[in-house]
């Protein structure tokens, strides 16, 4: 099956990303899967896409120069992200919901390293119009519903007002809360 058609409006996706996480523990692997997983992207796009979305990675930690000469062979824009509030491995896995603090961004694609892509997922920018969307994302249809996947693809409206009811609870410190010990 193909993608579902839209019509694109390249003006109103000027600020469009895809885009990565990688933890403050991330090693070269992980990196590297990212990097694998942007390149599946760019290829499921090529010579089909009318929206211009830039790559980004997200990362805490400092990137090693190697990575950082990776990144701009493959066109993908590193940005450094704040520490989160939280501790302990279980609230690790929360701090890729820090790309939702990306407001420079009107909307994002957010994919886990290890997502490969195998047709062009631009038609998420525009699905939604105007409509503003704290979080999209497909059902986990192996759980209990309502439950949804956390690796992606995930589309995000960065928006402040977003930020403070959604994500920076569960980012800063409600996870912390709910799961002591």
């Amino acid at each position: 099956p193909s993608s579902p058609p839209h019509t694109y409006h390249p003006a109103a996706f000027a600020r469009t990303r895809y885009v990565w996480y990688v933890s403050a523990d991330s090693t070269d692997k992980q990196i590297c899967a990212a990097l694998v997983s942007a390149r599946a992207v760019r290829e499921s796009r090529a010579n089909t896409s009318a929206v211009k979305a830039d790559f980004v990675l997200v990362h805490m930690d400092p990137l090693a120069e190697h990575v950082q000469r990776l990144l701009k062979i493959h066109e993908i824009k590193a940005k450094q992200s704040r520490k989160p509030k939280t501790t302990g491995k279980r609230n690790r896995s929360f701090d890729k919901l820090l790309v939702a603090a990306l407001f420079e961004y009107d909307r994002i694609i957010f994919l886990d390293s290890d997502l490969l892509t195998l047709r062009s997922m631009d038609y998420l920018f525009g699905s939604f119009g105007d409509l503003p969307i704290p979080l999209a994302a497909p059902r986990a249809y192996w759980l209990p519903q309502p439950f949804l996947t956390a690796g992606g693809p995930l589309v995000i409206d960065p928006r402040p007002k977003f930020w403070r009811r959604y994500y920076s609870p569960a980012v800063d410190g409600y996870i912390n809360k709910s799961f002591n010990g």
